[in-house]
């Protein structure tokens, strides 16, 4: 009886052991979590950016829009905010406007989007430089905060790619996924010719056969009625 006392009590003792374990951690967990919100609420104005481009594609010897999209995910407003784009290598491609731009300010929460244009001299793919954005986190403050985009993938085409990239992804949307490159459709074309000539020979094959009884069966009759 003493024993199943004893153990009873252990148990007991355990248990509560365990659940102030528990309280602790998620007191714990609730101050870590208290102070990344603080530091998120004392960080004041911080911009992030990316740099795309809308139509995703750039056609040589065609303007393209590219753009660069600030969003302001801190506390407070950003004053002076300078976005400017990196120059653009000239012997491939030219530039048309300025490629800096002045903002007064983001407030928090806000997005503003700045757009650039550049054309393409040659087709090819690389990548383009980030955009760097410059800005202030309290109005006529001197210290500037920078931030940047990352780098851009650049995939530029003829105009003939162009339309044959997008036939290609009507293809590929009204076949399943089932054809998705010019080889799927050469050999569906390949396909389709040859069961095309083939039920076009087996009809001619039949006409002349066709023709040729009616011929053997039209002199026959024609030696019947001479014998009479």
């Amino acid at each position: 009886m003493d024993r199943r006392w004893l153990a009873g009590l252990a148990a007991l003792l355990l248990l509560s052991s365990f659940s102030g374990c528990l309280a602790q951690d998620s007191v714990d967990v609730s101050d870590d979590e208290d102070s990344e919100e603080t530091g998120l609420a004392d960080q004041g104005a911080f911009l992030i950016a990316r740099k795309f481009l809308p139509a995703k594609d750039m056609v040589k010897g065609r303007s393209s829009l590219v753009t660069v999209e600030v969003h302001n995910v801190g506390s407070s407003t950003a004053y002076d905010v300078v976005v400017k784009d990196s120059p653009w290598q000239t012997e491939y491609f030219t530039t048309s406007g300025p490629s800096e731009e002045k903002i007064s300010r983001i407030p928090a929460g806000g997005t503003v989007r700045v757009d650039f244009f550049v054309t393409p001299l040659d087709i090819g793919s690389g990548t383009a430089l980030p955009a760097t954005i410059t800005y202030k986190r309290q109005e006529g403050a001197s210290e500037t905060q920078t931030a940047q985009t990352t780098p851009m993938h650049l995939s530029i085409l003829t105009g003939f790619q162009l339309r044959l990239r997008e036939a290609l992804r009507w293809g590929a949307y009204l076949t399943l996924g089932q054809f998705t490159t010019p080889q799927h459709w050469r050999n569906a074309a390949i396909i389709v010719t040859v069961v095309a000539l083939g039920g076009t020979g087996l009809w001619a094959y039949s006409t002349v056969t066709e023709t040729h009884k009616r011929q053997k069966y039209q002199r026959a009759y024609e030696e019947v009625q001479k014998m009479k």
